[in-house]
């Protein structure tokens, strides 16, 4: 997640139910004004985008197949893809 500085900071696997995200944004607008997120696209859909939209956030759904990667990197993390998500360079790429 960047910060208003833009520095990254990845904040650990949650579970993804409706009431888990909601204690998780309410967490989280506590501490700034405004959010935006953005995932890999996955099977579970544009669930999550909607909920997020629907508590007034932005949301970016990022087709994994766009996400840069680096030769040789065939790691596959989640604060890997977490961060690589984040990067602002490489936006324009890998919109939809």
């Amino acid at each position: 997640m960047p910060t208003a500085g833009g520095e990254v900071r990845y904040l650990g696997e949650f579970s993804a139910t409706e009431a888990a995200i909601r204690k998780l944004v309410a967490k989280l607008v506590a501490k700034c004004c405004h959010l935006t997120f953005c995932y890999e696209a996955g099977p579970t859909g544009y669930g999550l985008y909607r909920l997020l939209k629907s508590l007034g956030h932005d949301c970016l759904v990022v087709a994994p197949s766009l996400v840069p990667k680096k030769a040789g990197d065939r790691v596959k993390t989640n604060r890997r893809d977490a961060v690589s998500l984040s990067d602002e360079r490489h936006e324009a790429m890998r919109d939809l």
